[in-house]
């Protein structure tokens, strides 16, 4: 069985990838596509390995505007245990993810990330971090931000981001780089979790850690 497979996508056809259907591994995350029509055929591929467990998509402008269908194609991958969506998330597209895992097909998934998704806004967040349930095992959960793009939620987006924490039993570790925290977010976050079923693990990364203060240039 096939387990591992990155390749440059100039020399992958749609139709060639449904021949992969051992694949358990497939990693593109250096690759870019800019034509939709490219992403769309490639995400109706992608429905026919159903033994894949780790999935690492592209980024560009066509992977964006194909988001939302490649989203439709996890209820198919009942084996996918790591997923990266990496800067081609909005506000839409979210919300059919965090749909997609309250619909139980996520259920499986260990890690999820989705730094970078810069297009996403704070109501996005908030209206995903509402929806979004059913995933038992993740351990993992990485919503990273750029320096140039960094949040400052309202008290809200927090509450809302720490009830969906606690909705997911088996989290240890959140990276939430570029999430401006301050006193009052942490101590709710705090309270949650003294309640987790992993209080004595979970823990959550959102300080940059650098040898001096970044300059930031409009």
């Amino acid at each position: 069985m096939l387990t591992v497979f990155v390749l440059d996508l100039l020399f992958l056809s749609a139709s060639a990838l449904k021949h992969f259907k051992s694949l358990k591994v497939l990693d593109l995350e250096k690759q870019s596509i800019t034509a939709t029509d490219i992403s769309e055929n490639f995400a109706l591929a992608l429905g026919s390995l159903v033994h894949l467990e780790e999935l690492r998509l592209p980024t560009g402008e066509g992977m964006a505007q194909a988001a939302k269908l490649f989203i439709a194609q996890l209820q198919k991958l009942p084996n996918l245990r790591i997923l990266i969506l990496l800067e081609i998330l909005n506000d839409e597209s979210i919300l059919e993810l965090a749909r997609a895992a309250k619909n139980g097909y996520l259920k499986g998934l260990r890690q999820l990330d989705l730094k970078v998704n810069v297009s996403v806004t704070e109501s996005g967040w908030r209206t995903c971090f509402q929806t979004a349930d059913n995933m038992p095992e993740l351990c993992k959960l990485d919503l990273g931000r750029m320096y140039t793009h960094q949040i400052k939620c309202h008290a809200t987006t927090v509450k809302s981001f720490v009830q969906f924490v606690s909705r997911l039993p088996s989290l240890v570790t959140i990276v939430m780089h570029g999430w401006l925290l301050d006193a009052d977010d942490l101590n709710m976050f705090n309270r949650m979790k003294d309640k987790h079923p992993q209080s004595k693990s979970l823990h959550i990364v959102w300080q940059w850690f650098l040898p001096g203060s970044p300059n930031i240039e409009q």
